[in-house]
C-alpha cells in the first residue's frame, strides 16, 4: 500500500452532487478490498510547508479564487497506486488557473504537470480488471460538481489516516 505526504490542497464535491461519487468509491473499497477516501480531486498534493503556513496560504488562494464548475471527460486508469481508477476531469481554463494560482500563491516549487482526475479507486489491478470495471461498474458516471471551497488535507501515511485541516469557501459566481 502506499502512503503520501504532507498536505493537499482539494476541490471536493457537495451535498446531492457528492452522493453518487461517494456510492461508487465505497462499493468499489468495498469490491476491491482497498481503501475508502472521500471523492476530490487535488489542486496540489505532498505540499511540505508548516500546517499553520499551508493554511495561510489556503486562505489567501480561496479569497480570491471564483467558484467553477469542475466537469468529468471520462474514465482513466494507470498504474499509478492512487490513479488506479479515475474519471478524467476536463483542464478548463478556470481549472487550470486555479492550479497556476495555487502553485504560485502557495509557494510550492512544481513541475506545472497536472492530470487533472477524480480517483475512484487506490490499488494495484491488473489492466484487464480496471477495463472492466470501467466499462461496466463505472458508467454513467456523474457530469461534474460545482467547487464551492478547498479543503486543506493533512495526507500523510495511508488514506485512512488523511484528515481534513480546514475548509475555505471560494468567491461565489
Amino acid at each position: 500500500m502506499s502512503q503520501a505526504n504532507g498536505y493537499s490542497v482539494w476541490l471536493t464535491p457537495e451535498g446531492g452532487e457528492a452522493l453518487p461519487l461517494k456510492r461508487l468509491i465505497a462499493d468499489l473499497s468495498r469490491s476491491l478490498h482497498s481503501s475508502l477516501f472521500i471523492p476530490h480531486v487535488t489542486l496540489l498534493g505532498d505540499v511540505s510547508r508548516s500546517e499553520e503556513r499551508i493554511t495561510y496560504y489556503c486562505r489567501r488562494l480561496a479569497a480570491g479564487m471564483p467558484s467553477f464548475r469542475v466537469r468529468f471527460a471520462g474514465v482513466g486508469w494507470s498504474d499509478s497506486y492512487f490513479r488506479c481508477l479515475y474519471l478524467n476531469v476536463d483542464p478548463s481554463p478556470s481549472l487550470l488557473k486555479a492550479r497556476g494560482t495555487a502553485i504560485d500563491k502557495c509557494g510550492v516549487v512544481n513541475d506545472r504537470s497536472f492530470l487533472p482526475h477524480l480517483s475512484l479507486a487506490y490499488g494495484e489491478l491488473d489492466e484487464a480488471r480496471k477495463r472492466v470495471i470501467a466499462r461496466e461498474v463505472v458508467r454513467p458516471y456523474p457530469p461534474g460538481f460545482n467547487a464551492t471551497h478547498l479543503d486543506l488535507v493533512r495526507t500523510q501515511g495511508r488514506p485512512e489516516d488523511w484528515r481534513l485541516i480546514e475548509r475555505f469557501p471560494l468567491l461565489p459566481k
